[in-house]
């Protein structure tokens, strides 16, 4: 079964690009779960529903990364006995229940980071029980199907981005606050980081600037809210 992409393919044959690439989603992981913590903060100060939700966002995509973080050290490292078919890597387990627990971990993974874009949406636009019901079926069903069709589940997430950057410059029209517009421009950052995972043919190198963009607009994103945070507290 075809479970990971060519990236996880680089990570298994590049041993400087699997360092670099490590250490960018290490940091990431530390970057969002900092954004996560400052949102908290924010809502314990105003109690805004808004804030609770956009938490709950980071706190769900920085375990994501997390989960994928492990998977792609198992890779690297060769836990699994694993063999090369064309641009995708497909795996043998010789035991089937770990063969189980790698694609579960993706699946996770998958459904995870998914459901925090969602999350992030959803914090300007509110929606009943029975939409949220009906997108989280639909969240499965791409995480599932993504599997087999890495560039897919790029371009969900490169989509959920830009409907999230559009909705914070909606909101900057509204109230014309400079770092609401700021939010704006770090979420079209991190769209544009897909961007590399979806070239028909990419290079490490491409890959390699995609990470860096994405860390660039989550660092960007993390400097704009402790600004703003430290702007409310003059």
């Amino acid at each position: 079964m075809y479970l990971l992409s060519q990236y996880n393919m680089f990570l298994t044959n590049h041993d400087i690009y699997f360092k670099g690439a490590f250490v960018v989603d290490f940091m990431s992981i530390i970057v969002m779960a900092f954004i996560a913590y400052i949102g908290y903060s924010y809502y314990k100060l105003s109690k805004r529903k808004t804030f609770f939700v956009f938490t709950w966002a980071f706190s769900t995509l920085s375990l994501a990364y997390l989960i994928q973080l492990f998977v792609n050290l198992s890779i690297h490292y060769d836990f699994f006995n694993t063999s090369l078919i064309g641009i995708v890597e497909s795996v043998y387990l010789a035991n089937s229940s770990i063969h189980i627990f790698q694609l579960i971990a993706i699946f996770i993974f998958r459904f995870l980071l998914l459901g925090g874009l969602y999350l992030l949406y959803q914090t300007f636009h509110e929606r009943n029980m029975f939409d949220h019901s009906i997108m989280a079926f639909l969240l499965l069903a791409v995480s599932y199907l993504s599997i087999t069709n890495y560039k897919l589940f790029h371009l969900i997430i490169f989509l959920f981005l830009c409907f999230v950057a559009l909705s914070y410059h909606k909101k900057y029209l509204e109230n014309k606050n400079g770092l609401t517009l700021m939010l704006s421009f770090c979420f079209i950052f991190l769209s544009i980081s897909q961007i590399g995972f979806l070239v028909v043919n990419p290079t490490w190198f491409v890959y390699a600037i995609s990470g860096l963009i994405q860390f660039m607009g989550l660092f960007l994103l993390l400097t704009t809210l402790v600004l703003l945070k430290h702007g409310k507290k003059k």
